[in-house]
């Protein structure tokens, strides 16, 4: 029955589709299933043995200690964290990380499991999605801002009034931004003809100057 269990459990365990690694108290790696082989590329006896920050992109990184340390002798599964782990061949990728804590029958702490889930292919979905949606931010503010000052255009006969309408709406559609101007060219000189978050004595200032050059 002993021996049938032991099977049992090893089937299972190497039948998890996620990395896992057991260490002992010392941080030494004592088992690995499949999934880990084939996501790290080590053969077995490589790792056996073997201080778990050998898997670390940079031995340094000491975050599956720390928490294990910040966890305690308390016997659940610790928050996922990512962590950046090297491949045999030194490729790297991200790994979500979970830590449980290991007890024997009498509540001594033996060791802890760590599972490993590649998810460096979504944090690229994650990081072009977001950059998508700032995209599109940006796009949606410029439209609202060209919306808004085309519409105080039909609205007003007064150049002055429009350029103060300009303003107010990238003061609107902008978020995290201190200071507006607007310069128009006269001459050989850019003057100031509408603003917003200004100090007085930068106004007077920059009421006029030297027109830049290349701009017509």
């Amino acid at each position: 029955m002993v021996v049938w269990e032991q099977k049992l459990y090893h089937a299972m365990f190497n039948a998890l589709s996620d990395a896992v690694v057991f260490t002992n108290c010392q941080q030494k790696i004592q088992l690995v299933n499949a999934a880990f082989l084939t996501l790290f590329g080590h053969a077995v006896a490589e790792v056996l043995g073997q201080a778990f920050d050998v898997l670390y992109a940079d031995r340094a990184d000491n975050t599956v200690q720390a928490t294990i340390d910040d966890h305690g002798d308390v016997a659940e599964t610790a928050k996922p964290f990512d962590v950046q782990y090297r491949r045999r061949d030194g490729s790297s990728f991200i790994g979500e990380t979970m830590v449980t804590v290991v007890k024997d029958v009498e509540g001594h702490r033996v060791g802890s499991l760590v599972v490993i889930r590649d998810i460096t292919a979504r944090r690229q979905a994650d990081s072009l999605l977001q950059a998508n949606l700032a995209r599109l931010a940006k796009k949606h503010r410029y439209e609202a801002i060209i919306s808004s000052v085309a519409h105080s255009v039909h609205q007003s006969t007064s150049l002055q009034a429009v350029l103060d309408h300009a303003v107010d709406a990238m003061r609107t559609h902008i978020a995290h931004i201190d200071g507006i101007e607007i310069f128009l060219l006269e001459g050989q000189e850019a003057v100031l003809k509408a603003h917003c978050g200004l100090p007085e004595w930068l106004v007077a200032e920059i009421q006029r100057l030297p027109a830049p050059q290349g701009y017509t």
